[in-house]
């Protein structure tokens, strides 16, 4: 698990790994770094959304360019990957994954911690709601 973290006053931002070490921040990531992710591409692990751009962070790839704004990232199909919403001008799209999942896992909607969030979505509070488990195990 890692953890985006940042200033609200500055550009300043990091992203550590769960023992505190840093992997990156601002001047070592090409793109800077974005307090949005998702679970895409069927991995277990969150392709990260900056500028409109899902991509992972390993190796950069991306896997779409999105337009308008992010209002919902959550998994509103019931298949564990995450599906985001956005408006633009006189509409409203949901954009989701075309990659196979290689596995089959419960509703990420199933688990009352992710639920939550995601309400606290719809109230202005956005932040990438999370499950009470690891999604690796």
């Amino acid at each position: 698990m890692e953890c985006y973290s940042g200033e609200q006053k500055t550009d300043r931002r990091w992203l550590h790994a769960a023992d505190g070490t840093l992997i990156a921040d601002e001047s070592t990531f090409s793109m800077g770094l974005g307090p949005y992710a998702a679970y895409w591409d069927a991995d277990h692990q969150r392709e990260l959304i900056v500028n409109g751009r899902i991509f992972d962070y390993e190796n950069n790839n991306t896997h779409l360019n999105i337009e308008g704004s992010q209002i919902v990232w959550a998994d509103i199909l019931g298949d564990w990957r995450e599906e985001i919403i956005v408006s633009k001008q006189g509409e409203l799209r949901i954009y989701t994954t075309t990659i196979p999942a290689i596995d089959r896992r419960v509703c990420l909607m199933q688990d009352p911690i992710y639920r939550l969030d995601v309400a606290h979505l719809a109230m202005g509070y956005s932040q990438v709601p999370l499950t009470s488990y690891s999604i690796s195990n």
